[in-house]
């Protein structure tokens, strides 16, 4: 079934004949809190932050499934990596990140959210162990899920499919400096003991993001020329309930710019999703864009780079791309 090293290595964790766990045909990712700045402790392991999609893949039988938060299925959007899993000799659920690299290797989210089989280098950063060979491995600590996933690193490897290293004994303020000059998006610390908790947001895991980026709702948006030129964004509030939080330029790809006005003349409304209008049409920095505003259902995400917050909104903020692997409520 497997070539002799990975055999051998999986003797040694106890996992080379079949387990009876159920195979688990849906997960959710386990999910990071923010931290306040890197840190140094050798009971935590850390990783490089991957400007990507978060994706799970599920393979048995020979199959590949690939799927997003929610259970979005993305196995025909990054074929190249379902195509190569589907090779994998057992049973396997793993966790990492789609990306995409630029040439100089560094990844974006705009750019794996443009991604059609075409501009850019479709890269799944593998860094976490699931389930191999019907052995489930969720309550098993990070330490040995990563000793699993590092078994059978040979048998994954590809040019579409890679196992991300872990930092060990390095300091954490001169890991993180060093992701950002390689053009990453900050580090992710993860507790050595922590079991994997899908769906939870725990802070047995804490994403240290270079630059502060969040999640909004696309509430509205301003044309120019007929061209999507502005997005009006909102975020979650008391209930569910949207609050305005600002406007940003759209800063996209012609191609998925097109895609996103598509999508969002598919959710026009008359009216605002707001208790009362902003004033969005007044900004300085709206005069690029047409005058009236067109409302609409607030369910597409975008993440958004904010920069700083001021009477007005968003200050000085920077449209990263489509979060399409997420949905309004999650």
């Amino acid at each position: 079934m497997f070539e002799k090293p990975v055999y051998l290595r999986l003797v040694e964790l106890g996992l080379d004949t079949p387990g009876k766990a159920a195979f688990p045909r849906r997960l959710e990712p386990m999910l990071p809190v923010l931290g306040r700045e890197p840190f140094t402790d050798p009971n935590w392991l850390m990783e490089a932050k991957w400007d990507g999609i978060r994706t799970l893949a599920f393979v048995h039988d020979g199959v590949a499934t690939l799927r997003g938060r929610g259970g979005r299925d993305l196995t025909g959007r990054f074929y190249p990596v379902a195509n190569r899993l589907s090779v994998f000799p057992t049973s396997l659920v793993v966790d990492g990140e789609m990306v995409v690299l630029d040439e100089h290797g560094r990844p974006s989210l705009e750019a794996v959210s443009a991604w059609r089989g075409r501009r850019g280098v479709l890269s799944y950063k593998v860094f976490d162990c699931l389930y191999l060979h019907g052995h489930a491995l969720l309550a098993r600590p990070l330490d040995e899920r990563r000793r699993v996933l590092e078994a059978v690193q040979q048998a994954l490897n590809g040019p579409a499919v890679q196992v991300t290293p872990v930092l060990e004994g390095a300091d954490g303020r001169v890991a993180f400096q060093t992701a950002i000059k390689l053009g990453l998006e900050g580090l992710i610390a993860k507790r050595r003991s922590s079991p994997y908790r899908p769906g939870a947001r725990s802070d047995d895991w804490v994403k240290l993001p270079a630059r502060p980026r969040d999640e909004f709702l696309v509430a509205g948006f301003f044309l120019r020329q007929r061209r999507l030129a502005r997005l009006i964004v909102a975020e979650q509030g008391a209930g569910g309930k949207p609050v305005y939080a600002g406007t940003v330029d759209c800063s996209l790809p012609d191609e998925l710019r097109s895609e996103l006005l598509t999508r969002l003349r598919g959710l026009e409304r008359k009216r605002p999703p707001f208790g009362r209008v902003p004033a969005v049409d007044d900004t300085p920095a709206n005069q690029a864009a047409d005058r009236d505003p067109h409302w609409v259902k607030p369910e597409v995400v975008v993440e958004i780079e904010t920069g700083r917050r001021d009477a007005t909104g968003l200050a000085g903020a920077v449209l990263k791309g489509l979060r399409d692997d997420k949905t309004a409520t999650r």
